[in-house]
């Protein structure tokens, strides 16, 4: 019969690698992935003014394959007509209230178990 092996010491933390890491919808994240839209050279750093332009202009917002687990941070986006969050780790709709503009929106392949404020 075999031996059973040594125990895992309790509080060992284990970490996902960086690309298994799930993410969350940080401002920064936003103004970066709008000038890429815009096909701004992010080696630069973009003044206040260039990330306020950008967040106040944005009409598009592709986000898919981030690994994106909750839908925030998306208020100063008024303009936003297109949101794409499809293939992520969602699991609830909401905060999407604020975009009275929004005319497509794609969830799909995510893990959707609840809606809220719509």
């Amino acid at each position: 019969m075999p031996q059973p092996g040594p125990e895992m010491p309790r509080g060992l933390e284990v970490s996902l690698p960086e690309e298994l890491q799930p993410a969350v919808l940080e401002p920064a994240l936003l103004v970066d992935w709008l000038a890429r839209e815009e096909g701004r050279d992010m080696e630069e750093g973009l003044t206040d003014e260039e990330q306020k332009y950008i967040v106040d202009n944005a009409t598009t917002l592709r986000l898919e394959f981030m690994k994106i687990v909750r839908i925030d941070n998306l208020s100063r986006l008024k303009n936003l007509s297109r949101l794409f969050l499809d293939n992520n780790f969602i699991e609830a709709i909401s905060g999407l209230d604020s975009l009275t503009g929004l005319q497509w929106l794609d969830l799909s392949f995510n893990k959707i178990t609840k809606i809220e404020n719509l």
